[in-house]
């Protein structure tokens, strides 16, 4: 009887030790679980304040009393700021190895990383979203020939605040087997803008490719503005040539670039390099090599009836390089005028350099650029020279027919 005392109990004792582990797993089952809050600090990293400084620059509400600098792997420093109507001119900001000038950054969708005209770096989409940014087809059109000086033209533009550039620096679409991928992707490549922007991207060789004209006409229309930029064919010739030997220096060939992908009388033609600038030119009898590209780039009009045909010419801007380097700010405010947009380049946004003999980006950063730096034009006897003006004569003599615009550079003789 004892034993069945006993033996109850302990079934008791383990039946409720067996509910109070079960109660306690199971006991609020159907309830809303009890939430724990924690008090999470969170210490915003450099590029979170990046970011928010970034918007705040972008909306242009604040305005900041001093330069603000986030140092890696340290806290901001102070900073102070106040809301106020008036911005001031000029904005750096920090963040370890990028940087922002918020020069008119009211009136772009992208700033340049590092102060470099070509590293152009969008805002973040709710920027973007807010300014109606947007990618679209250019309106405008840099091109020329070798050594002509488009790179030149379009590092000035670039820093325009009503122009937004092609992320590359030369697309090189029309005319080459990039035109597979489609103009979606053409549209991909150029810069975020605003609809009072103009969109603009610059490829030389668009100058001298046969079928671009009509291809570009097709797809950006007849409305879209041309900038030509040309110099001396003479003085082109030589630069050019300089340059063939800088870059095929090692390969000991004549025949150094065939381009293949021109068709026709005079399309089809090659660059041919001799030890001397005269040989190169001018054949053992002395006459003008005209097929080779060193001689034919500089036949400024038979490539620019082509875009005649399909352009009027008061869609095509020329510049002569000549005026693009001694007097820069007036060269600049032509182009200006031609886009219809506001005047920028003045004398606080260019200064001469007179150590480098160049006229240099003051605003929005201190930059010198010039692709010919350093280049020194080969010894040339005059004759020869004279053979290739005389050459030059009829093409510049048509050109300025063409486009009395061009009448009045240095280079070219009108014809009587």
């Amino acid at each position: 009887m004892m034993g069945q005392k006993k033996y109850i109990i302990a079934c008791c004792v383990i039946a409720s030790l067996i509910f109070v582990i079960h109660y306690q797993s199971f006991g609020n089952k159907g309830h809303p679980p009890v939430q724990i809050q924690k008090k999470v600090v969170k210490i915003p990293g450099k590029h979170h304040q990046f970011d928010r400084w970034k918007r705040l620059l972008a909306n242009r509400t604040y305005t900041y009393s001093q330069t603000v600098v986030f140092e890696p792997k340290l806290q901001p420093k102070t900073r102070t700021y106040e809301k106020s109507p008036n911005m001031p001119l000029h904005i750096s900001l920090q963040v370890g190895n990028s940087s922002i000038n918020s020069s008119h950054i009211n009136r772009t969708c992208f700033y340049f990383e590092n102060g470099n005209a070509y590293k152009p770096v969008p805002w973040d989409k709710d920027i973007l979203r807010d300014l109606h940014c947007s990618r679209r087809l250019p309106d405008a059109i840099i091109f020329g020939t070798r050594q002509g000086g488009t790179s030149k033209l379009g590092f000035y533009l670039r820093t325009h605040p009503d122009i937004a550039f092609s992320e590359r620096e030369e697309m090189h679409f029309f005319g080459s087997p990039k035109e597979r991928r489609g103009i979606d992707w053409y549209r991909s490549q150029m810069m975020q803008s605003k609809a009072n922007q103009t969109t603009m991207e610059s490829t030389p060789k668009y100058f001298v490719r046969p079928l671009v004209p009509k291809q570009l006409y097709e797809v950006l229309g007849a409305t879209t503005k041309l900038l030509l930029v040309i110099q001396d064919p003479v003085k082109r010739a030589m630069f050019d040539f300089i340059q063939l030997q800088e870059v095929w220096h090692d390969k000991g060939t004549e025949l150094m670039d065939r381009w293949a992908y021109f068709n026709g009388t005079l399309d089809d033609y090659y660059f041919l390099l001799n030890s001397s600038f005269e040989t190169t030119v001018l054949k053992s009898s002395g006459e003008v090599r005209k097929e080779n590209a060193i001689v034919y780039l500089g036949c400024y009009s038979f490539f620019l009836k082509r875009w005649l045909k399909y352009f009027p010419v008061s869609q095509i801007h020329i510049i002569n390089l000549d005026d693009l380097q001694y007097d820069p700010i007036k060269t600049l405010n032509r182009v200006e005028k031609f886009l219809h947009i506001n005047h920028y380049f003045d004398e606080d946004k260019l200064h001469y350099d007179s150590s480098k003999k160049l006229h240099c980006l003051t605003s929005p950063f201190n930059h010198c650029a010039d692709e010919n730096q350093g280049r020194v034009l080969p010894q040339v006897d005059e004759a020869v020279i004279q053979k290739l003006r005389d050459y030059y004569h009829s093409f510049n003599s048509e050109l300025c027919q063409l486009v009395p615009q061009t009448c009045n550079f240095s280079w070219i003789q009108i014809p009587q």
